[in-house]
């Protein structure tokens, strides 16, 4: 498997897999998390929502998608 990072935007990226850091208080509604949000038709905020994520130290989400 090989790792790398970039500052490309998330359109432009091809992977199997993306790591996304999300901070404290962080919300889906700006900047690269609504980016990717609109990639996955809304996904991450129903996520954040449904499971009460607060991008606590330690803490995970995983989203499963295709295409």
């Amino acid at each position: 498997m090989k790792v790398s990072g970039t500052s490309k935007s998330p359109d432009k990226i091809e992977a199997q897999a993306l790591a996304v850091a999300v901070f404290k208080d962080e919300k889906p509604n700006a900047g690269l998390l609504k980016t990717l949000d609109q990639a996955v038709a809304g996904l991450i905020t129903e996520v954040i929502k449904a499971e009460g994520f607060a991008a606590k130290a330690g803490e995970t989400a995983y989203f499963h998608v295709a295409g």
